[in-house]
């Protein structure tokens, strides 16, 4: 794996971590009509496609400020890839892992600290909860 590539890596990681990321597919529910508005109105590209995180497969999953965790489809990808990077890691170890936060917990303190200085938070989409 290259520079590039590792840093990018990380970067999903943290992201992953960030938002409580759960790798499975029906976690993901694509932005509504008026979730692609209010994200227009951002300035967001909303000729691709976006996901709000849920954590019930079917409601979207708010942050305790009264916002919603959204992605775009580059993103997902990315996370996707990562994820099963992640499990492939976590399976070679033989333990037991009670989440998927727990797998990825693990993988990140495998890598170097200096991998979790670099850079500074990136923004985000905001998005209300009470956006439909």
């Amino acid at each position: 794996m290259g520079v590039i590539e590792f840093l990018q890596v990380s970067e999903a990681i943290r992201r992953m971590l960030e938002l409580d990321y759960d790798p499975r597919e029906d976690r993901l529910l694509e932005c509504s009509p008026e979730q692609y508005s209010a994200l227009g109105e951002q300035g967001y590209d909303t000729s691709k496609r976006w996901f709000v995180i849920s954590h019930s497969g079917s409601e979207p999953a708010s942050e305790t400020r009264g916002e919603l965790r959204v992605i775009d489809e580059t993103e997902r990808d990315m996370m996707a890839g990562v994820a099963d990077g992640v499990f492939d890691e976590t399976e070679a170890t033989g333990q037991t892992f009670a989440s998927f936060r727990a797998r990825l917990e693990h993988v990140s303190n495998q890598m170097p600290e200096i991998v979790w200085k670099q850079g500074g938070p990136r923004e985000h989409p905001r998005m209300a909860a009470t956006v439909p």
